[in-house]
């Protein structure tokens, strides 16, 4: 296709360069030139655009998980709720979440400070 200007325009397979030398050579067989080390620039952009799909999804997922944490920590203030008002199996579980604590916090404490742990 030659634009107003006379200029070639080559939409698709082949490319003009592919064309002008098929038209040089007298042939009319056209080979896709694609250069050595090169994949198809659509092969290329639509396998990049699943992977940033997939990844999209993997976000959306993580977003989704989150905010589901995060709402089950707003309803629930198991800390601040009266001992006496507990089962026995909220208790245990108060118990573990009190005992994780003092570890995680003798973690940080003492591990800067080379001491052992309690």
């Amino acid at each position: 296709m030659f634009s107003p200007s006379n200029k070639l325009f080559c939409f698709g397979q082949p490319n003009s360069d592919t064309l002008l030398n098929s038209y040089i050579n007298g042939t009319t067989e056209f080979e896709a030139e694609i250069p050595v080390g090169r994949s198809d620039p659509y092969e290329e952009h639509n396998r990049r655009y699943k992977e940033a799909t997939k990844l999209l999804e993997m976000e959306k997922k993580k977003l989704e998980d989150v905010k589901n944490l995060a709402k089950g920590c707003e309803s629930r203030d198991w800390w601040n709720d009266p001992i006496d008002q507990m089962s026995i199996e909220q208790l245990q579980e108060f118990m573990n979440s009190i005992n994780e604590l003092r570890r995680n916090v003798a973690e940080l404490y003492y591990a800067p400070l080379g001491m052992m742990k309690l």
